[in-house]
């Protein structure tokens, strides 16, 4: 009874393990063999089952027959799965169809018939059992191991040699040779537990072979990894030259280039860009794989960050006829989000977009409900199938055809991955084929709530003064020279500015919105530099610096960008806004402090060379411009003295506004216009009927003010250099007019005039020190063009005319 438990409990556990390993053939036959065999102890010897089953005596014989003749064949195929290659299979195939046939014919005879076949059959089994143990030992000594180690084939052999034991001491039991079958019961145990046990030490062997290759599996995905990284950095500085070196020749290269290579150059640069970005999604997921992707939460304005993306988006969708629309509501709370990895999931999700419209609308709204704030990005493209909705943020998955329209199905895998990292989520939220596509994500609604930036700028106005002093008048040494205006929503970033400039002979006044900035900058005339924060509530950093360019050119008013983002598409959006320079929060104070004191050097060196400039306009009257003024004035005193004392009295007034004028101060027309007739009247002297000089003034124009020397010049060059290089002399026109809030001044006149090739080389002459003869032309030009910015037109036919203007606003 113990042994056809353990045989039943060992056959059991086996096929057991079996149904979880269906690959394990060997399982599957030493568990039938430990249960056949346990039926075939049950049914010979003590014969326990006919205690507990009652049937028919040629039944009863045919159960003891089948069971003892069927472990053959199960044993046959268990040894045929465990000795793969070093059994022949006709050999097997002959022992299994042989006893096969025996046992069918044991089911259908009669007792009678086939008892004394037994015998025979009994032997056949055991000559079977002699000639594998044979051939497995033989197959040992040769060193065949087949898919055993040697260890385990030697295991095997000495199972087989216990059940055959156990098989010969059970024959001579029931032959009556021998008086019980102690010997057989633990010969047979013993084969069924070194079976199990040669079974767990090849799934042992299985086990540390899996391991070790996991191991090395493990070592070459890390060396993959750190290859596809590696790989990754390395693409990076060809892939930024590419896109460099085609967008310059795009831009440079137009006049050189026809049609088809302008359109090869576009398709380069855009390729390029595309894989750049692919490069930058596998860096990304990457460091998701690692856990090295980190997110710095904080309170982040979602209408500004969509503004700055569809700066940057502006010059990508050219040609497409796709309308961007940021319907963010004003009012909208902030999120609790990291800024940069926002803005690059907004990026992902209106590239997507773009990519999947050829025209139409892209739409960002945006609504709060329940502490949380949908975000949605809609579109008017080719839609997405429903049953995609899942797959899509999936790795590598698309909902398009890749050759169509290209891409790689990391982008919106990588979005759902930071937005679990920010306690968000992502989903589809409509699409339609043929009629676009919503796609919707939540962040949490950020701790202070959207009217955090006012409540922080109204308590910085009700601040008492001694707070107030504490944040902007932090102790400084020297003198103060420079006022510098840093704008930023955080109060603790304009007092870290104010620490960082502690020491530097700047004055430091601050604003906590674009705004405010806007305002200070309309009621203060001395603001040298601006440090301007980027992500800002209500107003962008990008689109405060456009509204001061519209007021201050670079060099007269240098800006600062500080901000966390730092992608070349940032930079080039930031510099395009009109900004001097960029510093990447977290920054260094000795950075911030040199980049800045280079800017207003940098300021200053402009200022320094403009008014070096007017000194040098002021210094160039020449010696036989005096000398011939004087010999005017002394011809005049023998013959008309009250003529004379007129000539004087111009050449005093001319000398003077000639030595006193600044290049940054504005004066009155009217007291321009002196200037203009003291000096004509000093020409008009010297040349009498050979100089015409005709004034066009409005009189609503002379109590505007405009720029110094700036008409005179102008003046004296159509005179010099134009009417009296000809013989008759001629006619100068000076016409000034006022139209609406724009002042027009123009200098005509009728003299040699320029010939096309002068004209284009005019600006040339003017801007080289090697051709240049003096400095009229080009300072006025510069000094237009940096306190108004406005430039000079110049038009012109040779032996005919020529046409000098300008215009100033008002």
């Amino acid at each position: 009874m113990t042994l056809i438990v353990s045989l039943l409990m060992l056959g059991s556990y086996q096929l057991g393990v079996y149904i979880i390993r269906k690959k394990e053939e060997g399982l599957l036959y030493l568990g039938l063999s430990c249960i056949v065999i346990a039926w075939s102890f049950a049914s010979n010897g003590e014969r326990i089952i006919v205690e507990y089953f009652d049937m028919p005596t040629e039944a009863y014989y045919k159960i003891q027959a089948i069971s003892l003749y069927l472990s053959l064949i199960t044993m046959v195929l268990f040894i045929k799965s465990m000795c793969k290659g070093l059994i022949s299979r006709w050999f097997i195939n002959t022992l299994i169809y042989g006893m096969g046939v025996y046992i069918a014919f044991v089911l259908v005879a009669p007792f009678q018939w086939y008892s004394d076949f037994n015998i025979y059959a009994s032997t056949f089994q055991i000559v079977a059992y002699i000639i594998i143990v044979g051939v497995l030992l033989y197959s040992y000594r040769r060193k065949r191991y087949g898919e055993f180690t040697k260890k385990s084939l030697a295991l095997f052999i000495m199972a087989l040699c216990s059940y055959f034991v156990g098989l010969i001491d059970y024959a001579l039991y029931l032959s009556s040779v021998t008086t019980d079958y102690r010997i057989g019961y633990y010969a047979i145990l013993g084969f069924c537990f070194l079976a199990s046990f040669i079974m767990s030490y090849r799934f042992s062997e299985a086990y540390q072979t899996i391991e070790g290759m996991a191991t090395k599996l493990q070592k070459a995905d890390r060396q993959k990894d750190e290859f596809l990284l590696q790989t990754s950095h390395e693409f990076q500085t060809p892939l930024h030259g590419i896109i460099n070196l085609s967008q310059n020749m795009l831009e440079t290269g137009a006049d050189g280039l026809n049609a088809t290579h302008m359109q090869n150059l576009s398709l380069i640069r855009d390729t390029s860009r595309r894989l750049s970005a692919l490069v930058h999604d596998i860096l990304d997921m990457e460091k998701m794989k690692r856990n090295e992707l980190t997110i710095h939460a904080a309170s982040v304005d979602v209408r500004v960050t969509v503004s700055l993306v569809f700066d940057l988006f502006k010059h990508l969708i050219t040609g497409k006829k796709i309308k961007l629309v940021n319907a963010v509501p004003s009012e909208l709370p902030l999120v609790y989000a990291d800024e940069n990895r926002l803005k690059q999931i907004i990026h992902n999700l209106v590239g997507n977009a773009a990519k999947f419209t050829q025209e139409g609308t892209i739409t960002i709204t945006a609504q709060a409900a329940d502490g949380q704030v949908t975000i949605i990005i809609e579109d008017s493209g080719v839609g997405i199938a429903e049953s995609e909705w899942d797959t899509i943020f999936h790795p590598f998955e698309q909902a398009h055809s890749p050759y169509e329209y290209g891409g790689t199905g990391l982008g919106l895998f990588i979005c759902r991955k930071l937005l679990d990292l920010m306690n968000g989520e992502i989903y589809i939220d409509w699409s339609e084929q043929g009629r676009g596509t919503g796609i919707s994500f939540t962040l949490p609604v950020a701790d202070e709530g959207w009217n955090s930036a006012l409540e922080t700028a109204v308590a910085l106005e009700n601040y008492s003064t001694d707070q107030e002093q504490m944040l902007v008048e932090v102790p400084q040494l020297g003198v103060r020279i420079y006022t510098i205006l840093a704008v930023d929503d955080e109060v603790s970033n304009l007092q870290v500015l104010s620490r960082v400039f502690a020491s530097e002979p700047y004055n430091i006044v601050w604003a906590t919105n674009g705004a405010e900035a806007l305002k200070m900058l309309n009621s203060r005339s001395d603001i040298d530099l601006v440090l301007l924060d980027v992500m800002m509530p209500r107003m962008s950093g990008f689109e405060v610096c456009r509204e001061i360019r519209k007021q201050f050119s670079l060099f007269e008013l240098p800006i600062v960008l500080l901000t966390v983002l730092h992608s070349p598409s940032d930079i080039a959006a930031g510099f395009k806004a009109g900004a001097n320079d960029f510093v990447v929060k977290p920054f260094d104070a000795l950075e911030v402090r040199a980049r800045t004191e280079t800017l207003l050097q940098l300021k200053k060196s402009v200022e320094d060379a403009l008014k070096a400039e007017l000194d040098f306009l002021q210094s160039q009257i020449k010696p036989h411009f005096l000398f011939n003024s004087l010999n005017s004035i002394i011809a005049l005193c023998r013959t008309d003295a009250l003529r004379a004392e007129k000539l004087i009295t111009h050449l005093s007034y001319y000398l003077r506004r000639s030595f006193d004028s600044r290049p940054d101060s504005y004066v009155l027309l009217q007291d321009e216009l002196q200037l203009v007739e003291a000096y004509v009247a000093i020409e008009q002297a010297r040349f009498e009927d050979r100089l015409t000089v005709i004034y066009d003034v409005q009189p609503e124009t002379l109590k505007k003010k405009i720029l110094p020397l700036t008409i005179q010049p102008l003046v004296e060059n159509a005179i010099r250099h134009g009417v009296m290089k000809k013989e008759d002399g001629g006619t100068v026109r000076l016409s000034i007019s006022l139209h609406e809030d724009t002042l027009h001044i123009e200098v005509w006149d009728d003299g040699v005039g320029m010939s096309p090739q002068q004209l284009e080389q005019l600006w040339k002459w003017e801007s080289s020190s090697s051709h240049r003869r003096g400095v009229g032309l080009a300072n006025i030009h510069r000094r237009l063009a940096h306190f108004c910015k406005e430039e000079l037109s110049v038009a012109s036919v040779e032996g005919e005319w020529t046409r000098v203007q300008f215009q100033l606003n008002i």
